[in-house]
């Protein structure tokens, strides 16, 4: 079985472009306020509506973003910052600092940035202008360190109920990216594949492969296209594309290979995982360039598109029995298999045997009691 998939497996709509960022997490008002970055004069580029600073080792300097409470109440803003990092849909973000740290990242842009003020309260209709120091290490650095301030409103009430009973909680965020750097020489990134297994994600069946920047440097305009063939059963084939995807410098993530589409498994045209041994093939695509050597192929008769990086894989991996078992149980995509309820058929017919036993021996009761009338 062979599936092209357009990049469907992905739920979060989230897009990092290195601009200012709004979430929204439930929307059912507006923000109640804006931000503004303030550039320095070190800045890298136009005015992006982000922080991109060129500065020397050692050096430290302050920058400054710009409140606006735009409600007739008083509002309290939390404030704080995190590393770049990408997330399960191959999207660069900068709120989950709190995941571990990439084996390759070398220095931490955490420990190079501090936040005097966590909150800051805001009158109505008034401004506060929210301070933060961020140095460069000492070491000559290659690449980039790369990071976000998030800005979201504190809200005393998380929850505000509903007429139907149902809780919803209002958060509106803003991200500012920061990127610092010692100058501007390129930097090459590199891509590692390392494990791949069976795993399940939102009930489906999925091959995960986990991969790796390990160059202190964003991979932008990413495209990744996946085969996967069986080894122990040649006739198992998978295929999946996805792309317009980013990853931050020195992070790592999971790609998830879907191995069912919404329109097979409204068919049930879905067959069990089976257990055996499998090759990946995979190619990872980064930067597009309309003169860039490498090409990738157009799908459904779409013109091929050039990069500039290219990164090929194959790896074997091995799906046990008992992982097969398992995933197949919990998929939603794997109809249950039909049997026969030998039992059930069993306790029928007898029951059947019986009632026209007892319809028998009533027929011939009556044939008798009849004749004995008779005579």
């Amino acid at each position: 079985m062979k599936h092209k998939l357009k990049k469907c497996f992905c739920i979060s709509t989230m897009v990092w472009l290195s601009l200012i960022f709004m979430i929204p997490a439930v929307t059912a008002d507006t923000p109640g306020f804006t931000i503004r970055a303030v550039i320095p004069e070190n800045q890298i580029g136009d005015d992006q509506g982000y922080y991109n600073l060129m500065m020397k080792n050692g050096n430290s300097q302050e920058i400054a973003t710009v409140l606006t409470n735009t409600t007739n109440k008083p509002i309290t803003i939390e404030v704080s910052f995190a590393r770049a990092t990408t997330n399960g849909n191959g999207l660069a973000i900068y709120d989950a600092s709190s995941e571990k740290k990439d084996t390759s990242l070398i220095y931490d842009i955490d420990d190079y940035v501090k936040l005097p003020e966590k909150e800051v309260t805001l009158e109505p209709y008034s401004q506060s202008t929210i301070k933060a120091v961020v140095s460069m290490p000492k070491e000559d650095l290659k690449g980039v360190l790369a990071g976000g301030f998030t800005f979201k409103e504190k809200i005393a009430d998380d929850t505000t109920s509903t007429k139907t009973g149902v809780s919803l909680k209002n958060e509106f965020r803003y991200i500012v990216a920061l990127v610092m750097q010692q100058n501007t020489s390129p930097i090459s990134p590199e891509v590692k594949l390392h494990s791949v297994y069976a795993d399940q994600v939102n009930a489906r069946n999925i091959v995960a492969a986990q991969l790796q920047n390990i160059a202190p440097t964003y991979i932008k305009d990413m495209a990744i296209t996946a085969n996967i063939q069986g080894i122990t059963d040649k006739k198992i084939s998978y295929a999946y594309t996805s792309d317009d995807m980013k990853m931050a410098p020195n992070s790592n993530f999971t790609f998830n290979i879907p191995l069912s589409t919404d329109k097979e498994i409204a068919k049930q045209q879905i067959k069990p995982l089976k257990p055996g041994k499998y090759q990946l093939i995979m190619t990872v695509y980064g930067q597009k360039n309309e003169t860039g050597p490498h090409q990738k192929p157009g799908l459904s008769g779409n013109q091929p598109t050039n990069y500039t990086d290219k990164w090929q894989f194959k790896q074997e991996f091995v799906i046990s029995k008992a992982i097969a078992t398992k995933l197949n149980k919990t998929s939603i995509a794997i109809q249950p298999k039909k049997t026969t309820n030998w039992l059930l058929i069993l306790l029928l017919s007898i029951l059947i045997c019986l009632f026209l036993l007892v319809m028998y021996l009533l027929y011939i009761n009556l044939r008798n009691k009849k004749r004995e009338r008779e005579t």
